[in-house]
């Protein structure tokens, strides 16, 4: 398991950066029903709230998900403390 500090930033273990395209084809191919009943400005604002508020990205599988799904998710982990989904995403 990989975990997260602030003093070592993460490194995916599945580059975005292969020669051969399988991650980025992958990727595109789980988020591309991510849309569907939610504002692209909705989710890019919400992402970004995030992001400011932890310091890092969220990410969660959207493997078979719907996007209100997730945004739903991405609302609800927004309200927990930094320690907290910190302390959450290492289980």
């Amino acid at each position: 398991m990989v975990k997260y500090t602030e003093a070592e930033p993460y490194s995916s273990p599945l580059s975005t950066n292969a020669s051969d395209g399988r991650f980025a084809k992958w990727s595109k191919g789980e988020q591309s029903g991510l849309g569907h009943g939610v504002s692209p400005d909705e989710l890019r604002e919400a992402n970004l709230k995030y992001e400011v508020k932890f310091g890092f990205r969220f990410l969660t599988s959207a493997t078979g998900r719907t996007g209100e799904a997730i945004y739903e998710e991405l609302l609800r982990r927004s309200e927990r403390t930094r320690e907290l989904e910190v302390r959450l995403s290492e289980l």
